[in-house]
């Protein structure tokens, strides 16, 4: 605006000239001014022109675009309306559905309603029959329970008259075997007395032999285990005998123990029995107490395997995993089986241990003795009730009887109460399930379980405000479950009244058929 403003006084001055020279006289520079000065005014003009021309072109394009969102949003429009007209024909039909079907409804609660009034009318009419066959029931049980009491007297009568005279005949039977068996057993006593002062000489001559052994090599407790061992079925035969003398008269147990305690003094000068520890000679594990667990040690060199004691199962196993094998494969533990089963299992592990024991003096030197350990008083008894146990997984429980410990089971609402021996077993027998895989919940109610086990604070009293706690907690899962149902039970509740009525009227028939049944046998007998 301002350079059109200099254009425009500069035009009223070259005007002024222009009319000034007019009056006075023309002159070319002026005149060449003006034109110039014309000209770029026409120019400037001409540029405003087409920057204007522009402009109205952007406009009207603008404007198209305007008009062909105007005509989209009138099509949206008219779409709109066709879908809102639609809709709302639609809701009217839904509505007249709606009502035909409450009417429906109507009628069918009604026609309910007279079935629930049959149904009850013909339910009065079932009790009072029932009353009347409960009646006749009665009647006809009294008198056969009177005839079923003279015939079970007279049953009793020649049951006991055959259980004595069964009982007589297998008493004189035992007395036939008790006397034959005494004889036999004096025959025994004899032989084994003839046995025993030969297997006396055998000793004496033995025991010479390990005092020069001694004197010259090893000390005498060293010694002594390595004999130990090596005479162990000599001493075997000398102890088979105290079996026999529990028959035998007393004078026969006193020169039977008259030849034990002097065979006992003049063969070895020890005065407390030993058991013996072994290194391998091929792993250099020890190995402590009895010949059988050399035994079972060697097996495991040898690569000596048995069958499973199952006929479906062909799988072999080593002869210390076959308990192992049985629980965790078949479920099963070897006291369960059956005698044909447990005689190939024990011609099995004789034959193994019998193969061990011919290698067992590759594996166990002289060389690899270590030391022998006096046996103290059989740490294996019960202090208090002098129950013999074997593991020491069997003494802690056996304590936790005495002490009234209990371990409760980790899964979810079971209320089992067992020993930690008896959990591996109940999870997989009852809930298909072993302890390694538990879920972390599980495993941490049976780690809080174990480590109160292990202090001994899981006593009863414990364990009852456990359960009052879960019985709680049940009881208010119940009581939320029970509000959620009571829709759906009043609705299945007038299902249900049919299948009773139909469910008594069966029961109506099955008496009626049992009365008949009953007036029949009555007419037999």
């Amino acid at each position: 605006m301002a350079k059109k403003e200099q254009e425009n006084q500069k035009a009223k001055t070259l005007m002024h000239h222009s009319s000034s020279s007019s009056r006075g006289g023309s002159s070319p520079k002026l005149e060449n001014a003006m034109v110039n000065a014309y000209k770029e005014r026409i120019t400037e003009y001409e540029s405003d022109i087409e920057k204007l021309w522009k402009e109205l072109e952007e406009a009207k394009a603008e404007l198209a675009k305007r008009d062909d969102e105007e005509k989209d949003w009138l099509s949206k429009e008219r779409g709109y309306e066709m879908r809102i007209s639609t809709l709302k024909s639609t809701n009217h039909e839904i509505i007249g559905m709606g009502e035909a079907l409450q009417d429906e409804c109507k009628k069918l609660m009604g026609k309910v309603a007279e079935r629930d009034k049959t149904i009850d009318q013909k339910n009065t009419a079932i009790e009072s029959e029932n009353d009347e066959l409960k009646d006749m029931l009665a009647l006809c049980t009294s008198a056969a329970a009177e005839r079923d009491a003279e015939r079970r007297v007279n049953k009793l009568l020649t049951d006991t008259c055959k259980l004595l005279q069964s009982e007589v005949s297998s008493a004189n039977a035992i007395l036939s075997e008790k006397t034959a068996k005494r004889e036999q057993a004096l025959q025994r006593v004899a032989a084994l007395k003839a046995e025993l002062m030969d297997q006396k000489d055998e000793m004496g001559v033995l025991v010479q032999g390990v005092r020069e052994l001694v004197q010259k090599a090893l000390s005498r407790e060293v010694m002594h285990c390595y004999i130990y061992d090596v005479i162990t079925v000599s001493y075997c035969a000398s102890r088979r005998h105290k079996e026999f003398l529990i028959i035998a008269d007393s004078d026969s147990e006193s020169e039977c123990s008259d030849s034990d305690e002097s065979m006992e003094s003049d063969a070895l000068p020890v005065k407390k029995p030993r058991r013996t520890i072994w290194k391998c000679r091929e792993c250099e594990t020890t190995i402590r107490g009895q010949q059988a667990h050399r035994l079972y040690h060697v097996s495991g060199h040898e690569n000596l395997k048995v069958e499973c004691p199952l006929d479906e199962c062909d799988m072999l196993m080593a002869i210390t995993s076959v308990s192992a094998q049985l629980l965790n494969t078949h479920n099963k533990t070897i006291g369960s089986l059956r005698l044909e089963e447990k005689d190939p299992r024990d011609r099995d592990r004789k034959e193994c241990l019998r193969k061990a024991s011919g290698a067992e003096g590759k594996y166990f030197t002289l060389g690899g003795f270590v030391e022998g350990i006096e046996e103290q008083k059989d740490p294996s008894k019960c202090k208090k009730c002098g129950e013999e146990l074997g593991t020491s997984q069997g003494k802690r429980d056996h304590i936790a009887v005495h002490l009234k410990l209990k371990i409760p089971c980790p899964v979810g609402r079971c209320d089992q109460l067992c020993h930690w021996s008896g959990l591996a077993r109940h999870l997989k027998r009852i809930h298909k399930k072993k302890i390694s895989s538990l879920d972390k919940h599980e495993q941490k109610r049976l780690e809080e379980a174990r480590e109160a086990y292990k202090a001994g604070s899981i006593t009863d009293s414990v364990l009852e405000a456990q359960r009052h706690l879960h019985e709680e907690r049940e009881r208010l899962v119940d009581v939320i479950t029970n509000e959620f149902l009571l829709d759906v039970k009043t609705n299945k509740e007038r299902i249900n009244s049919a299948h009773r009525s139909k469910q008594m009227i069966e029961r109506y028939e099955q008496c009626t058929d049992k009365l008949l049944s009953l007036y029949e046998d009555e007419h037999v007998i």
